[in-house]
């Protein structure tokens, strides 16, 4: 009987109870593993990679329209007195465009139907008005210029030109001088240049 509670007290008391209290002496098998934990937060943001190389490069554009270099530049170097409705003048003819025909010494004959330019310098002596005429019609009003400022207008404006028209610079205002002086210096008393755009 005294054995029997000696082998009690060693196994609840003894070497069985110190390897108990100490870990490293008895250890059980690992458990199952337990489920996944939720997923943490996104991390910051990545630095932006470095630029990749330059693509190809695009296939050409068509070919625009031409552009129309026909031109004409008339001068006149003389004074000349311009009664209402006279055409200026022009002694020298600058440039002539291939598809224009300049009589003297005021009409311009158009053989290419367009849109032109026309841009015009006069210096006279009064206050007056200048304009395109074509075929004798003249031009609307606002396509008339006027000014005295130092004597010298400049102006311009466009106009449809149909083939075979005639045209020349007008004088729409009162009758007038247009004077090839300034100051005793020589100037250009008109000019005149045409331009097609179109």
């Amino acid at each position: 009987m005294t054995r029997v509670w000696l082998v009690v007290w060693f196994v609840a008391t003894g070497v069985l109870g110190a390897c108990h209290r100490n870990p490293g002496c008895c250890k059980c098998p690992p458990g199952q593993r337990g489920p996944p934990g939720p997923p943490g937060p996104p991390g910051p943001q990545g630095a932006n990679g470095t630029t990749g190389a330059q693509g190809p490069a695009g296939a050409n554009g068509t070919d625009g329209p031409p552009f129309v270099t026909e031109n004409t530049y008339l001068v006149a170097l003389s004074g000349q007195d311009l009664t209402t409705g006279a055409p200026v003048q022009f002694s020298d003819v600058i440039f002539l465009g291939n598809t224009m025909l300049f009589t003297p010494p005021s009409v311009l004959t158009f053989a290419t139907t367009g849109t032109y330019l026309f841009t015009w310098t006069v210096s006279p002596a009064e206050a007056a008005f200048f304009g395109i005429n074509i075929n004798g019609a003249g031009v609307a009003a606002d396509a008339r210029y006027g000014t005295n400022t130092n004597g010298i207008l400049t102006a311009s404006t466009m106009a449809a030109i149909t083939a075979d028209d005639n045209v020349s610079l007008t004088n729409y205002g009162g009758p007038t001088t247009l004077t090839n002086t300034i100051a005793d210096l020589p100037r250009v008393a008109a000019s005149l240049v045409v331009l097609r755009v179109a």
